[in-house]
């Protein structure tokens, strides 16, 4: 049959410039319906069960729920105490809870949701969040593994979790002796670990292949609140690395925050390295982006002159997309997400409020009938502050506006995870790359929460053959185990050390690729085990930090980077000012997230063994006034998020809103004046002010941020800030006397205490009993020696005497008690 040549013009121009018919939708749920603690899309799906309609099965799907005979899984986020006995009355069973986060998975029939979003204590009522699969091996020989494993080194002592979705075939792995050691099985699921994919047994099996004495873990799980189950029996059965091929959409702004970043935080903070694949959406699998709207019509613009995202989609396919925006962790800024069909109808669509009290994620999953193209749009509701958009597809799915940099999902983007991208070597030599065209690349976004970071941190091989999967075993998914493996020979060459001090030698001993240092494709380079760190031993991983102070002796703004306590750091005591008393304290434990005011004397050195913050940072600043606050790492000070209640502002956003002021202070201790810093320093202390009651600061963990620490202008003084503590101690930080006693040939008078490094200057005056002054002398330091004469060199006769010693502290003298002294020669 001949095409008409005009039907073809309008089909390639619709195509070519979007789809002009497509009208938003109303709300599903009215405005005045609406129920602030229940995910619009459940009260949608409530909604449609009351009224029996004939596709609800079909509706449960689209939103990424099991329909099983009228009852669904939810995710209750609850208050204090959890509300267990009245979700049990609703015909509720808690499936699973996550106490450490106050999160509860419960399985409901449909009929009671909304009463239980209604329930006192419970805060939302959501979809739970689902994680996605990111996915003798080659990999063992490109790594140089065998040469470990010849040397001894085959991860003994070292066990390993390997937490999934899916463990179809461990069972025949484990008859084939193709994987070894599982000490623990875990089913959060309750679906059995049979079902489902060979994903989690593959990884399993790429482990026990790199580390073949390491003890194995397999955990599979199903939703955030089992993740948090699993992790909690991580850290009760003592294990060091969990390997993690999976990744969690709409958690996050993609900034290494929020609920799932939470859980991996929780293991890294009990000495767990938390080893996660990177994800497979830089092949354009992702879209991001700032609003656009060239016609003002509420549709965005993906490009000029296009309102779509078109891709192809064969009949009975599957796609599911999901939609965030900058606006975490509640918004009020709304967006809703459509598919369309290359006839301009809408097949599926996300209508989710976002009033203040919900996320700002829309999510749609999608079974196709016809195949054919579809397109993706996305309409402002009400959105004036126009947020920054992030868009992910299922693997698969080929979209025509596409980004591949900021596409790692969670918790890969988060700072204390170690991020693995692939290079995938049926494609590319593993020795010259490039990195696999899927592996998702950095940097993570800039969020209020967090400043961008580069990501991934290393890359491991893809690409290979997995007897459990029978097939090729590809994506990072399958370079994660390998690194996770790798890791538990390093640590059983190396038991004493800590997680961070694996990390850290894995990412120094990568092989550089890309650009010279760490990169957003490659991240530190691609995984390799040196030979010769079987023979000698590396340096100390951790080296303690230390600081030198100024030349000149006085008084010092002052923190440290890890942590400790005052006499150990300092040797002497350290002041903290309190603002709900505006008084001095003495501090006897340093804190890496506040400010001390300590007396040095001139080019003090300052050692801190402690070990390092690898964790986000919260500093109380709730009541009104100044504040000594600081940071673990360098960072600069716009970087930092004030939160009040659930509100979270930038800097900028919280001067401007009158919480704090604009400036903070350091003092420079060798000029003796305040500056205006805009990058914290971890050694030292710095003066802020809050403005209003009830706020926190928020520190984003960031290991390699890339701050200048400038020489900052002198700054006027507040007429309203504390000056420093009184530069004379109490006496009773001051303790004087003298030894040996009694004198005999010669004794040294000496001042001791917290405070004694402030003495300058010391004076002794030594009378008969009867009250005469028989010596007298000044000398620099807390110490004089003394031979027992008098002020004219004659020898004293045995007997008591009285003495009194006075050290001078700045321009003020301290006084002893009388005290005696006997000479008997």
């Amino acid at each position: 049959m001949r095409r008409n040549p005009v039907w073809l013009l309008i089909l390639l121009t619709v195509l070519a410039v979007g789809l002009p018919g497509i009208g938003a939708r109303e709300k599903p749920i009215s405005r005045e319906q609406m129920i602030p603690t229940l995910e619009t899309a459940l009260h949608q799906l409530a909604a449609a069960a009351e009224q029996a309609l004939p596709d609800i099965e079909a509706r449960a799907f689209r939103l990424g729920l099991a329909w099983d005979k009228g009852r669904v899984r939810v995710v209750v986020e609850a208050g204090d105490p959890l509300p267990l006995v009245a979700i049990a009355r609703l015909g509720g069973e808690i499936v699973a809870r996550a106490d450490a986060l106050a999160l509860l998975e419960v399985d409901i029939p449909i009929a009671n949701l909304i009463n239980l979003a209604l329930l006192p204590g419970v805060i939302f009522v959501r979809r739970p969040h689902r994680p996605i699969p990111l996915g003798v091996s080659e990999g063992v020989g490109l790594s140089r593994a065998r040469a470990w494993h010849a040397a001894g080194f085959l991860g003994q002592g070292i066990r390993v979790a390997v937490i999934d979705m899916d463990f179809e075939g461990y069972d025949d792995a484990l008859l084939a002796r193709e994987l070894n050691n599982v000490i623990h099985i875990f089913d959060y699921t309750g679906w059995g670990m049979e079902t489902g994919c060979v994903h989690g047994t593959a990884c399993a099996q790429i482990v026990h292949d790199m580390a073949p004495q390491a003890e194995l873990l397999l955990m599979k799980i199903n939703s955030g609140v089992q993740l948090s189950q699993a992790v909690d029996d991580a850290i009760a059965h003592g294990v060091d690395v969990i390997t993690h091929s999976v990744g969690w959409f709409n958690t996050n702004f993609y900034d290494g925050t929020g609920v799932i970043a939470s859980i991996a935080e929780r293991a890294m903070r009990h000495g767990i390295l938390w080893v996660n694949a990177a994800g497979n959406s830089a092949d354009r699998g992702h879209w991001e982006g700032s609003w656009r709207d060239a016609d003002a019509d509420g549709w965005l613009d993906f490009a000029w002159g296009d309102e779509t995202n078109r891709f192809h989609l064969p009949a009975g396919a599957e796609v599911r997309l999901w939609l965030t925006w900058d606006a975490w962790p509640l918004a009020d800024q709304d967006y809703n997400l459509y598919l369309v069909d290359a006839w301009g109808n809408i097949v599926a669509s996300s209508l989710n409020w976002q009033t203040g009290t919900q996320a700002p994620a829309e999510s749609i999953g999608y079974r196709s009938t016809f195949g054919g193209f579809y397109s993706i749009k996305i309409h402002a509701v009400d959105a004036p502050a126009a947020p920054r958009l992030e868009l992910f597809t299922s693997r698969g799915i080929l979209l025509a506006h596409a980004v591949a940099g900021s596409s790692i999902v969670a918790p890969g983007n988060a700072p204390f995870v170690l991020t693995v991208g692939a290079i995938n070597i049926t494609q590319a030599a593993w020795e010259t790359g490039p990195q696999a065209d899927y592996s998702s690349q950095g940097p993570t976004n800039r969020s209020r929460f967090a400043a961008p970071i580069v990501k991934p941190d290393i890359v491991g091989p893809s690409g290979l053959s997995g007897t459990a999967a029978g097939l090729v075993f590809s994506g990072t998914s399958a370079a994660a185990p390998h690194v996770a493996g790798a890791a538990a020979l390093v640590w059983s060459q190396y038991p004493g050390w800590s997680a961070t001090a694996v990390r850290g030698w894995l990412e120094e001993n990568a092989v550089d690729m890309g650009s010279p240092g760490k990169d957003n494709l490659f991240g530190h380079g691609r995984l390799d085990l040196p030979l010769d760190d079987l023979v000698a031993p590396p340096p100390d991983p951790d080296p303690p930090a230390s600081h030198t102070y100024g030349t000149v002796a006085g008084w010092y703004m002052v923190s440290v980077p890890h942590g400790g306590t005052a006499a150990d750091l300092f040797g002497t005591t350290a002041w903290r000012w309190d603002p709900a008393t505006e008084t001095y304290v003495a501090a006897a434990i340093i804190e890496p997230s506040r400010g001390y005011w300590v007396h040095l004397p001139a080019n003090k050195v300052v050692t801190d063994t402690g070990a390092p913050v690898v964790t986000n940072v919260t500093i109380d600043i709730s009541v009104v006034g100044w504040h000594q606050i600081s940071s673990p790492w360098i960072y600069p000070k716009d970087a930092i998020s004030v939160t009040r209640g659930p509100v979270v502002k930038t800097w900028s956003e919280a001067v401007a809103a009158g919480w704090v002021r604009g400036n903070i202070y350091g003092f420079k201790a060798t000029d003796g004046f305040y500056t205006t810093p805009t990058v914290l320093h971890p050694w030292y202390g710095y003066w802020m002010r809050a403005e209003v009651s009830g706020l926190s600061l928020w520190l984003h963990y960031v290991p390699l941020l890339v701050a200048t620490v400038l020489d900052a202008p002198m700054a006027i003084t507040p007429d309203d800030l504390p000056p420093p503590p009184p530069i004379t101690p109490p006496a009773a930080d001051l303790t004087f006397g003298h030894f040996p006693n009694p004198v005999v040939d010669t004794t040294t008078f000496v001042v001791t205490g917290a405070t004694a490094d402030r003495v300058e200057a010391l004076k002794v005056r030594i009378f008969s009993l009867d009250g005469r002054l028989v010596y007298q002398r000044e000398e620099a330091g807390a110490s004089i020696l003394w031979q027992p004469v008098d002020n004219d060199g004659e020898i004293l006769a045995n007997g008591v005497y009285l003495y009194r010693l006075y050290a001078q502290v700045g321009d003020d003298w301290v006084a002893s008690d009388l005290e005696i002294l006997t000479i008997l020669r």
